[in-house]
């Protein structure tokens, strides 16, 4: 599996769920597996991992990142990889294998307060599901078309405004 999207940085950490001295920022979430960015609260240092288990599948996530960058997260074999900007970031040993049920949160009840929240708390664009396990030169392909303004595939991006959209559910 792959997953893309444009994300708008920094999220907003300050409000998030805190565990262990890290506050969470959760990209996907499901049944007992999560995608997630964490960020220490004493030096600003960010993870990402691919687990509900913070203690464990984890790697460093890029920490200095500001405004809109390309994140691609890519499930082959027993590892999970992170692309940043279409180039090959690093990864970690664990590959989701549950269901995805909510984007920009987790599926769990530790958000219950806003003093508590795990959602991503940013904007994200061009999010896209693939049902393989896209290859280094795909991924970068995708970055280089839609940073130039294209589609995916590139091909010509016809937007036309629609107005405001509050959030946006999508159920298979």
């Amino acid at each position: 599996w792959t997953l893309t999207m444009w994300v708008n940085f920094p999220p907003i950490f300050d409000r998030h769920f805190q565990a262990g001295g890290y506050r969470y920022s959760v990209l996907a979430g499901g049944t007992n597996d999560l995608c997630w960015i964490r960020q220490r609260n004493s030096d600003g240092y960010r993870e990402w991992g691919a687990s509900s288990n913070p203690s464990a599948h984890r790697a460093p996530f890029p920490s200095s990142l500001t405004g809109w960058h390309h994140l691609s997260f890519v499930g082959n074999g027993s590892t999970t990889y992170l692309y940043v900007d279409g180039t090959l970031y690093n990864s970690v040993n664990y590959k989701q294998t549950g269901l995805y049920t909510r984007i920009g949160t987790s599926a769990d009840d530790a958000y219950i307060s806003d003093s508590r929240r795990q959602n991503l708390d940013t904007q994200l664009d061009e999010l896209k599901f693939y049902d393989g396990a896209l290859s280094a030169g795909d991924i970068s392909g995708i970055y280089a078309s839609e940073n130039a303004g294209f589609r995916w595939n590139g091909a010509a991006l016809n937007c036309q405004l629609c107005g405001t959209i509050d959030h946006l559910r999508i159920e298979h």
